[in-house]
């Protein structure tokens, strides 16, 4: 038999659960979300708390990384993935977006080479070349 929940406890329980965005669902549909999460099964991200969707993000490689991921994380977090990748943080949520996808193109594409190969492509290029890469 399964147990009932008020409208109240089903929002309270997907606060625990760092469930956000559930205002405006049907009773049904936030029921389904919380036993979804508590069985451990996908939740749409539009539902998940930002830091959740940046925790996952950085347990993936920047090449698998979404529109959708960077659509529902903050402009804060995204900062902190230039950090991580060592890129510049300034410029509109857009614009950090774009730098990321670019970090991430380059990443990918010296990924196929040595240490010393990425040392030659580095000998290759100006310093203005590089950076603007």
């Amino acid at each position: 038999m399964t147990k009932i929940f008020t409208v109240k406890q089903l929002k309270e329980t997907a606060k625990s659960l760092n469930l956000v965005r559930l205002s405006g669902l049907k009773k049904t549909e936030l029921d389904s979300l919380v036993r979804a999460k508590l069985n451990k099964q996908e939740i749409p991200l539009k539902h998940l708390h930002p830091n959740l969707i940046f925790k996952k993000m950085l347990g993936t490689p920047c090449t698998a990384w979404t529109d959708e991921q960077f659509k529902y994380i903050t402009t804060k977090l995204l900062k902190s993935l230039c950090d991580c990748l060592g890129i510049t943080k300034s410029g509109t949520k857009k614009q950090i977006i774009q730098k990321i996808k670019n970090a991430a193109k380059v990443s990918a594409f010296l990924k196929g080479y040595t240490k010393d190969d990425v040392q030659l492509l580095a000998d290759s290029f100006k310093a203005k070349e590089l950076k603007a890469w």
